[in-house]
């Protein structure tokens, strides 16, 4: 008989305060087994469970994972497909694992890139978390959007021209500047 796979969850913490994440977050950190911890470089530590650690039960086991932010794209793909490997064996061993991300998991995260090599034979949860430019608009009371006007999140590169942007839209976000 086959053993029960784990369930993944990504968990959105938010920008940093650890009253802005939400009850769904905070309950589901109880719940898992493992934290998956993301680094830009090994040894680094992880900011988002600083913000989340009040809500993490004592023995939950945590994975530090290093997602390195280097420039050669075929190497970043290599890390996560590997850093998904370690991710998938513990769910094969019936854990449940929590992948913390700052902010909202589906904006801009390395979730997601994990996400793409979760087998589908793993029942996925995605927790929704606060977007670093919604915290922002709420801390200073100016409101993104009134009305019929749009809202554009654009990410910002080389390739961007920025000047276009901003003429072509009532309302921007500019992103990973």
């Amino acid at each position: 008989m086959a053993s029960k796979l784990g369930k993944f969850y990504g968990i959105g913490v938010g920008v940093g305060d650890p009253e802005n994440i939400t009850v769904k977050a905070a309950k589901r950190l109880h719940e898992v087994d493992v934290i998956v911890l993301p680094e830009a470089k090994s040894g680094e530590g992880s900011t988002a469970f600083n913000i989340v650690k009040e809500y993490v039960k004592p023995e939950v086991e945590q994975l530090f994972l290093e997602f390195p932010m280097i420039k050669d794209v075929e190497a970043r793909k290599v890390f996560r497909k590997n850093n998904a490997d370690v991710i998938g064996a513990e769910l094969e061993k019936g854990k449940n694992v929590a992948f913390l991300t700052i902010g909202d998991p589906m904006t801009y995260s390395t979730y997601t890139y994990v996400l793409e090599h979760i087998s589908d034979d793993v029942e996925v949860e995605t927790v929704a978390g606060i977007t670093s430019f919604n915290s922002i608009a709420a801390r200073l009371n100016i409101p993104l959007m009134i009305g019929d006007e749009d809202l554009k999140v654009v990410s910002v590169n080389r390739k961007t021209d920025v000047y276009k942007e901003i003429e072509n839209n009532q309302n921007l976000v500019l992103m990973k500047i």
